[in-house]
């Protein structure tokens, strides 16, 4: 795919393929945005879906699609469902979790919320139930996880799994080799 500049986007054009995630059989992909930081855009049309309107405080960084829902970390501290919506406004630190119904405003889930310590940098969900997101931070609530942590996809519990990454964890992925998990 080719990557807009600032200017493109902002200018709203949408002629080619900019997106970072899918929505699984929608037709829709998401990406970050400059006034919200993050819009659903068709695929077919390249035009903003406007009725997908998840708004947040500050820079997003990563995006996973499973199905019905979108996992997201960054910088932001809180989303709404959308730039002027001051009632429904969620404390989320650094992730949060989305609906992929983009006929409807991107309703946050009010009960799964990690709290990472500092940025969240990376995020996939396995597809069976774990979410694993990746950063800058030293805790997952008040669980102790250098970087690189696992949380339930449904609740946002954090999960056993703690390979203590010495680093900043900036790309994630996940499959497996030889029966192995991998990451």
């Amino acid at each position: 795919f080719k990557q807009k500049t600032a200017y493109e986007i902002k200018e709203c054009d949408w002629s080619s393929d900019v997106c970072s995630s899918d929505l699984v059989n929608t037709g829709t992909r998401v990406i970050t945005n400059l006034n919200k930081r993050f819009a659903a855009i068709d695929t077919g049309s390249g035009k903003v879906n406007t009725a997908y309107t998840a708004a947040f405080d500050n820079t997003v960084n990563g995006i996973s699609v499973d199905g019905a829902n979108v996992y997201v970390v960054g910088n932001f501290n809180t989303v709404s469902n959308s730039l002027n919506d001051v009632v429904n406004v969620f404390t989320r630190r650094k992730a949060a979790k989305l609906t992929s119904d983009t006929s409807v405003a991107a309703v946050t889930d009010s009960n799964w919320d990690p709290a990472l310590g500092n940025n969240g940098l990376a995020v996939v969900s396995d597809g069976s139930g774990k979410v694993l997101i990746g950063g800058s931070f030293a805790y997952v609530k008040p669980v102790l996880r250098n970087r690189l942590a696992a949380v339930d996809a449904a609740t946002g519990s954090i999960l056993n799994w703690d390979p203590n990454a010495n680093n900043n964890v900036y790309a994630l992925a996940y499959g497996t080799i030889d029966s192995s998990n991998v990451v």
